[in-house]
């Protein structure tokens, strides 16, 4: 009897100690905040939502130390915008920078950049993903350039050289005038990162995005827009940033 009852106390204790393990079992790189809201997902990306270009002294100072790194690389970064921040074992960030020729000073592409703090001041530089302008954002209206055989030519994207985030008020007209009558969302260009020369002129700009609903989230979007000869304009593309430290690994 002693034996059976000895038994099923033991039983007893190994189905009590089974939370406690399933505890002890999760991702050790995923750390809970007592500060966050328990409904939030430990782990999952949140975009900006203040004035992403207003980076908290601390933040910059973070992104300086982790871009430290490419000392002797043919390039820098400046870091134009803080797009999101991702809750881990510390905190990951994203960044919109300007990437800059150490040689000349132009600048030759813009970058999401990511960077991890750890709980323990270290700072790493995660990724580098550079913004390829989309091939298919282009207006029908490009076959109007043509050579003197007829062959289209349309011009080749090229990075915004000047401040992107001075955007000129022809583009802002453009702008308004493309997104004219658009529902559902507000978009809020932040920074204009590339044009291309067509029969008039397409645009790349930076957008941070709210659905037209209480409490709505926030997202940033890249908008291409197309501006005719004419003054008329019309968007051609509207394309989600999607953030993603790890794309090789998540790909």
């Amino acid at each position: 009897m002693k034996k059976l009852i000895s038994l099923i106390l033991a039983l007893m204790m190994a189905i009590l100690a089974i939370p406690a393990l399933a505890e002890d079992a999760q991702d050790p790189d995923m750390a809970f905040d007592p500060d966050i809201d328990p409904d939030f997902l430990v782990g999952a990306w949140e975009s900006w939502t203040g004035n992403p270009l207003e980076i908290p002294d601390d933040v910059k100072y973070i992104f300086d130390r982790a871009t430290d790194e490419l000392i002797g690389e043919p390039y820098n970064y400046e870091a134009i915008a803080i797009l999101g921040t991702q809750v881990v074992a510390g905190t990951n960030y994203c960044f919109l920078c300007r990437k800059i020729s150490y040689e000349t000073g132009e600048t030759i592409g813009y970058t999401l950049v990511y960077v991890f703090y750890s709980l323990n001041d270290d700072v790493e530089l995660l990724n580098e993903q550079d913004i390829v302008f989309a091939p298919d954002a282009t207006s029908p209206k490009v076959a109007e350039s043509t050579d003197a055989n007829g062959e289209i030519l349309p011009g080749a994207w090229v990075n915004w050289a000047a401040d992107p985030l001075d955007i000129p008020e022809n583009v802002k007209a453009a702008f308004d005038k493309a997104l004219e009558g658009l529902v559902g969302h507000t978009y809020e260009p932040i920074a204009i990162l590339g044009t291309q020369v067509v029969s008039g002129m397409n645009y790349c700009l930076l957008c941070k995005t709210t659905v037209v609903t209480p409490d709505a989230p926030v997202s940033y979007t890249l908008v291409y827009i197309y501006e005719a000869l004419d003054g008329t304009a019309e968007i051609l593309r509207i394309q989600d940033v999607v953030f993603d430290a790890f794309p090789a690994e998540n790909g």
